[in-house]
């Protein structure tokens, strides 16, 4: 099973439907199931876990029974603190569930400019780094 975070982003839906193209077992973590975006998935074949990224008993129920992770979720506007909580203490979360249910293979989606260098230039940037750092590590 798959996990994909972020399914019914900006990016999410073009990997699910890659995914589900290959037949492959695909469950999204969503909000709101009842959602438009929500529905589409479910009639796409996939498997839907109500959660949310600032939930972190959410988060280790969708990632029960998942060989794989695709981390896809971010928000581009809004208070640093919101950057903090949904995007850096979202993924640490989220990395922490899958671990302790032996995930076998995490796969974050950062951000084209994202650096040491342009960490500190905007929330958004900031929070990309922490993510990709707390996931290396």
């Amino acid at each position: 099973m798959i996990l994909v975070t972020g399914g019914t982003g900006f990016v999410g839906p073009t990997v699910v439907h890659a995914l589900r193209e290959r037949d492959l077992p695909v469950r999204c973590l969503v909000r709101d199931p009842a959602g438009g975006s929500a529905e589409r998935l479910a009639a796409s074949g996939c498997e839907l876990a109500r959660g949310d990224m600032t939930d972190p008993a959410s988060l280790r129920a969708a990632v029960e029974g998942c060989d794989v992770i695709v981390h896809l979720v971010a928000i581009r506007q809004g208070r640093p603190e919101e950057f903090r909580r949904v995007m850096e203490q979202g993924t640490a979360d989220l990395v922490a569930a899958a671990q302790a249910a032996g995930v076998r293979r995490f796969v974050l989606m950062s951000a084209l400019g994202t650096s040491e260098e342009t960490k500190d230039l905007v929330p958004y940037y900031h929070a990309k780094w922490e993510m990709e750092q707390t996931v290396a590590a």
